[in-house]
């Protein structure tokens, strides 16, 4: 009897140690899937666009940026839906310090940056002025649909601002090869890279919630952390490029812009369609850190006119410190 107790505990471990793998493989097909999915929809869009002589500009301003934060947006809308509160806007909180603290170092600990204030100063302050409202929000401890509201309300004025401003019409559509594919071609591209993109949605929520049951850690720091980083793939590959391409106004640019479309879209989006609660222990650590660190890129870039590797030092370390604390604070 008591052989057959122990071989049936060693069974129950072999198969939840399988499942767990079996998890673990789904969320990295998934993660995997969220980057390809929104490289092809956007190279595929972007092209498509172009086929019919829609200007670079609005390209840069709807096609690149909706598609840098359509992974945050589908994990969001996906862990909403599955009751998921937590890892929904624990992705987007972690997506925006992940961008600055992660992204936006290694990216000057790749290569130093040129700062030209005059093209990224009013989108660092709408960028902290959108962060500080995201939180003010919250603070209710709900996302309602009314506050989903003003948050897309507010993405369509930064949108218009930035079609009406000279100073702000940037690369964010970039250069394609000196081939170009037919638009059945890049319709496809499209349709392909929005179900890649669902699917890998899919795995990314089920698998998270599945390791964060087994393991007995939140769902929000599975957010915060794991999920954040692999929507933030996207941000970090662009950044890494422009800035092995010396183009540093990509770089910070993609960072500031990813932050605020994931602030006003996908939250926005989140609320208007999901509402959803917020956990008061979010306002302890996550949402200061993220203001701090959003506030720390501003002052960095208005009194530098060079970013240094010491600076991109600086920040990695804020993002290591970022899980620690978060761990401490949210990981149980």
């Amino acid at each position: 009897m008591h052989l057959k107790s122990y071989v049936c505990i060693l069974q129950l471990t072999t198969d939840t140690i399988n499942r767990m793998a079996i998890e673990i493989f789904l969320l990295v097909l998934g993660l995997t899937g969220l980057y390809f999915g929104s490289e092809w929809l956007v190279c595929g869009a972007s092209r498509l666009a172009r086929s019919y002589n829609v200007s670079p500009l609005i390209i840069g301003l709807t096609i690149v940026s909706f598609g840098t934060s359509a992974p945050e947006l589908l994990v969001s809308l996906f862990a909403s839906e599955s009751g998921a509160a937590g890892l929904s806007i624990g992705n987007i909180i972690g997506s925006n310090i992940i961008n600055i603290a992660l992204v936006l170092g290694m990216s000057i600990l790749l290569k130093p940056m040129v700062i030209h204030r005059q093209k990224i100063a009013t989108e660092l302050y709408f960028m902290v002025g959108t962060s500080l409202l995201f939180w003010i929000l919250c603070m209710n401890g709900t996302i309602s649909r009314a506050d989903g509201t003003i948050l897309i309300g507010l993405l369509v004025a930064y949108l218009i601002y930035r079609f009406f401003n000279p100073k702000t019409h940037d690369c964010d559509a970039q250069e394609e090869s000196a081939f170009s594919k037919g638009p059945l071609i890049n319709g496809i591209a499209v349709i392909i890279g929005t179900v890649v993109l669902c699917t890998g949605a899919h795995f990314v929520v089920k698998s998270a919630m599945a390791m964060a049951d087994y393991f007995q850690i939140s769902n929000t720091f599975i957010g915060l952390t794991i999920v954040a980083f692999g929507t933030s793939l996207p941000e970090l590959a662009a950044s890494l490029m422009a800035a092995k391409k010396m183009e540093s106004d990509i770089a910070i640019g993609n960072v500031v812009g990813s932050n605020i479309f994931n602030a006003c879209m996908v939250m926005g989006a989140v609320g208007t369609i999901s509402p959803l609660e917020v956990e008061s222990g979010l306002h302890r650590f996550e949402f200061p850190f993220m203001i701090l660190i959003s506030i720390s890129l501003l002052f960095l870039v208005h009194k530098n006119s060079l970013l240094k590797r010491i600076h991109g030092m600086g920040y990695v370390g804020f993002f290591l410190l970022y899980i620690g604390i978060s761990w401490y604070v949210t990981g149980l």
